[in-house]
């Protein structure tokens, strides 16, 4: 743990899948072809959990939950940011 988000710490002793689910939320498996899209991004983020989620969002054309102001950037503001 990073400590970037340290009310998330308490969610690790749970099994994450069934409660996400049970709080209604979709848990969307990463695809080959996300992981693909998400490799040839000529954006200069550098994470790659950042790349794989915005690739997700394109994917199901949803718009991404972050308050990092960099991926206003991606595919020159293509991906709606919200928060």
């Amino acid at each position: 743990m990073l400590g970037k988000w340290p009310e998330v710490e308490k969610l690790l002793s749970v099994d994450l899948d069934v409660r996400l689910r049970s709080d209604g939320f979709e848990v969307v498996p990463a695809s080959g072809a996300v992981m693909e899209r998400a490799g040839r991004f000529t954006w200069t983020h550098r994470d790659p959990f950042d790349r794989i989620i915005v690739a997700t969002a394109l994917e199901r054309a949803i718009p991404v939950v972050s308050k990092d102001e960099t991926l206003d950037t991606v595919l020159g503001g293509g991906v709606q940011r919200i928060w």
